[in-house]
């Protein structure tokens, strides 16, 4: 698959107003910091808050995008913008494959004396290219610096911060500034990377403990009260990074006990912080059944969370504690009804298989507080109703089939849910009643609606829709639709929008948007009249807005 052709229609038509305008930004402030591909794909490297990978790439005639950020409000994010106004402005682009392979030629080619002069007066040159060098000289051996010396190094520098004040606006989808407190831990955590990287596991973890240590007794420090969410928020992500190059270690449950102890001890202490995260950390670290039998037996005092005790039993391996155990906490626990229906399912018990995954659907939709649906269990969820679409017979039970089906139309907003829904309806009249259900149960989905109603070509709904949806980027979609049917009331709609967004406007880049706008209200026929006579209006009324008129000079 070749790479995906990136014009300005497809950025404007994947994003939406506020992503769109915001990745101009980034891309102007320079927030880009490398682009390159890899076989089909365009990946990038931009500057949020943290350094987000994003790649795109294309499947049959779509174009697929994804993003490291956790950005979930509808179209592609601001670093995915950035990067495709990138890639439509010819920025240049590394050629990974071809640009390492000839390095490698090179090297291969270049006689050992020559090559070590030459990384020898790099490292003269580059602090930061020695400090490297010395990591990747050590390989897999382990340094002679102890946790509590990377401590100190890092309640040296938290002492630097005792002095200051810091303030910020606590946005998180917004605050893309780094903190003090990031500037100090991510060297160290850029530092762990490259042991890592080098399968020195066991000097990354020391690192990791300091940072989560270190962050931890900080927390008790007055003087570093105005950093306490910032050196809160790295505890977590160092605890994880433990766990993780813990599992990467290659050696038995004896050699392995005390790092095990380590984690033990930590829940113990910061349990309360979450179960999530710590069935996160057990997962990662915890291998064999040897393994798992050893933390059980270890927190046997302990109230062990029920979903991290139902996953050290899975991979313990006894059957018959797994279901007994499933069976006695999954009203509890619903999360483990998908494990426990899959275990069903292998014992070719399929009733039963169905009677566990109904349960845990039917407990997620009558949660109380126990369980509030985030989007891990939204994502349970969703794998148990799809796991119950593979297992109802179809002729069988018909309604329960479309039942879940329009659960999963809901959750995941597919459409091709809705198209497996109209072929299991026999009659015209089933078809339309679907759609007035649907609009009840998708009215918080207008784009979905749009969908549906353009499959249909149901143009009088498609124009309802339009008018609920003037302030918001799905407008343009609709009104591109219908304009053909509807171009008198397209204009009016365009120009309500239009002056509703310039009355109090005043800035540049609200002018570009409406520029744009008007661009796309040009385009509806038969109003090429009404249109010239209501840009005239727009000048005249607005002629002391100077950058509003250069940018009415284009249209």
């Amino acid at each position: 698959m070749p790479l995906p052709e990136i014009t300005e229609e497809i950025i404007r038509n994947l994003s939406n107003d506020s992503s769109y305008w915001k990745g101009m930004n980034y891309y102007d402030d320079g927030n880009l910091k490398r682009l390159w591909t890899e076989v089909d794909k365009y990946i990038a490297h931009v500057q949020g808050y943290e350094l987000y990978t994003v790649m795109i790439w294309q499947e049959g005639e779509k174009i697929k995008t994804s993003c490291t950020c956790p950005y979930d409000f509808g179209g592609i994010c601001k670093h995915t913008v950035t990067t495709m106004i990138a890639i439509n402005r010819g920025e240049e682009v590394e050629r990974e494959e071809k640009a390492f392979n000839e390095i490698r030629v090179m090297l291969n080619n270049l006689p050992g004396e020559r090559a070590k002069e030459f990384l020898f007066d790099l490292l003269r040159k580059e602090q930061k290219l020695r400090d490297d060098f010395r990591i990747f000289a050590k390989g897999e051996e382990e340094t002679d610096k102890r946790v509590e010396d990377y401590k100190g190094e890092i309640h040296k520098l938290f002492g630097g911060l005792r002095e200051k004040h810091h303030y910020y606006h606590d946005s998180y989808y917004d605050r893309e500034d780094h903190s003090p407190v990031d500037e100090i831990i991510n060297k160290f955590i850029e530092t762990a990377e490259i042991y890592s990287k080098q399968k020195n596991y066991k000097e990354a973890i020391k690192i990791h403990r300091a940072i989560y240590e270190s962050c931890h007794e900080a927390l008790n420090d007055e003087r570093l009260e105005d950093f306490h969410d910032d050196i809160s928020y790295e505890i977590e992500p160092a605890l994880k990074r433990i766990a993780e190059n813990i599992g990467k270690l290659e050696m038995s449950l004896k050699e392995k006990k005390a790092y095990l102890d380590y984690l033990v001890e930590s829940y113990k202490a910061d349990k309360d912080w979450g179960a999530e995260v710590f069935e996160h950390v057990f997962r990662e670290c915890i291998k064999t059944p040897e393994e798992a039998g050893y933390i059980l037996n270890k927190t046997a005092s302990i109230p062990l969370d029920p979903l991290i005790k139902f996953n050290l039993l899975l991979i313990k391996g006894d059957l018959d504690e797994i279901i007994a155990f499933g069976e006695a906490k999954s009203s509890e626990q619903p999360e483990i009804t998908l494990n426990l229906s899959s275990i069903y399912l292998k014992q070719g018990l399929k009733d039963k298989a169905i009677e566990t995954a109904e349960k845990g659907v039917s407990l997620f939709d009558n949660g109380d507080e126990r369980f509030p649906l985030g989007f891990s269990h939204r994502d349970q969820k969703i794998l148990l109703r799809k796991l119950l679409d593979c297992l109802y017979d179809r002729e069988m039970v018909p309604g329960k089939v479309i039942e879940n089906i329009l659960n999963l139309l809901h959750l995941e907003k597919e459409i091709e849910y809705y198209h497996r829904l109209k072929e299991l309806l026999k009659t015209d009249k089933e078809r339309a009643d679907l759609i007035i259900k649907l609009e009840g149960i998708l009215k918080e989905q207008p784009e979905m609606l749009f969908k549906i109603y353009s499959i249909e070509e149901d143009h009088e709904r498609l124009l309802i829709l339009a008018r609920k949806s003037l302030d918001y980027d799905l407008f343009h979609p609709i009104v591109n639709k219908i304009k053909e049917k509807y171009p008198d009331e397209c204009f009016e709609l365009y120009k309500k929008k239009i002056n509703k967004y310039l009355e109090n406007a005043s800035k540049r880049n609200v002018y570009q948007q409406a520029s744009y706008w008007l661009k796309l209200m040009k385009q509806i026929p038969e109003n090429a009249e009404k249109f010239k006579r209501y840009i005239d209006h727009i000048r005249m009324k607005y002629k002391r807005r100077h950058a509003l008129m250069d940018e009415l000079k284009d249209i």
